[in-house]
């Protein structure tokens, strides 16, 4: 939420889409120039490793379990 109001109210540029993505991706486009297909790609990046982090938490969270069971035997 504090990116997109500040990419509202301290503009890079005139595009306030562009400048969410720029702001959210910098680490990418550090590097490579700001183009959509990029800006797209390193949201559906973001959003694959939230997926992958939540994933290994619940994992961590069942082999917790699985074990303390064990120790409890």
């Amino acid at each position: 939420l504090s990116n997109i109001h500040y990419a509202n109210y301290c503009p890079q540029t005139e595009d306030p889409i562009e400048n969410f993505f720029i702001i959210t991706n910098q680490h990418l486009f550090m590097i490579f120039p700001y183009s959509v297909p990029l800006a797209i790609w390193g949201k559906v990046q973001n959003i694959l490793c939230t997926f992958i982090w939540n994933y290994m938490d619940v994992f961590v969270m069942i082999v917790s379990i699985g074990l303390a069971a064990k120790f409890r035997q």
